[in-house]
């Protein structure tokens, strides 16, 4: 037989470690997310220098680039404008190569993206156009700020 006293503390000390229990499960989810894995893994590639974008006023920049690996876009202070197509595949061969598997195809990732306010999407599509001097692309809108605090979170 426990005094109330007792029940009491055993209760709140039980409490507390469904509390971090939990925490801990949705840092995990969070982490396990595939719109967090690919920002992690895009930004794993320019960092090692596989992949590289251009300045967004600075389409020569490419030039410059060439031993930086693949051009996946262009960015600037607010935005990554990555190349839809080229980005997926990309980071998903990057995934294969250290035997790990992305799930989901390039729309629900993009779907999913712009449901978590990472991306600006389009009027009827997750991609917008971009001016690029006389040319335009469709590309995905990478809000920069949202990115580069997945990259930094703690794993």
């Amino acid at each position: 037989v426990l005094d109330q006293a007792t029940v009491d503390e055993f209760k709140e000390q039980h409490k507390d470690v469904l509390h971090q229990q939990a925490a801990a499960q949705s840092k995990s989810i969070d982490q396990d997310k595939p719109t967090h894995k690919f920002i992690r893994k895009l930004y794993a590639l320019l960092e090692s220098d596989q992949a590289h974008l251009i300045p967004r006023n600075d389409v020569s920049a490419n030039i410059a680039n060439l031993g930086c690996g693949v051009c996946l876009g262009y960015e600037d202070d607010e935005y990554l404008y990555l190349l839809p197509e080229l980005a997926f595949k990309v980071v998903r061969r990057f995934c294969e190569e250290q035997g790990e598997s992305f799930a989901g195809t390039q729309k629900s990732l993009l779907k999913a993206m712009a449901e978590e306010g990472l991306i600006l999407p389009g009027t009827n599509q997750n991609t917008k156009p971009l001016r690029l001097g006389t040319r335009q692309k469709r590309v995905i809108f990478l809000r920069k700020d949202k990115a580069e605090a997945i990259r930094d979170a703690p794993m």
